[in-house]
């Protein structure tokens, strides 16, 4: 529920941050330790995220520049190769 809050409040979407799925089994969810340990390898990881978030947005910006200059580049042979 905070990551719905946190996404909605700055227009983002859950899986454009994290587009991983956890599956937390919890053998006794009637037994906060037993939730609590479950969830720890999950929240571990989001926390990695979100302090790395500025860098990770950047490594994603430019592999989408490089992947649409190898896209032109590609499409610019093809119409060389045509002529």
């Amino acid at each position: 529920m905070v990551m719905q809050r946190f996404c909605d409040s700055h227009k983002e979407s859950a899986f454009d941050i994290m587009p991983i799925t956890f599956f937390v089994e919890i053998p006794d969810a009637t037994k906060e330790q037993s939730v609590t340990q479950a969830l720890a390898p999950f929240v571990l990881f989001y926390q990695t995220l979100e302090t790395n978030r500025e860098k990770l947005v950047s490594m994603k910006e430019t592999l989408i520049r490089q992947l649409n200059l190898k896209i032109e580049l590609e499409e610019k042979e093809k119409e060389d190769a045509a002529t």
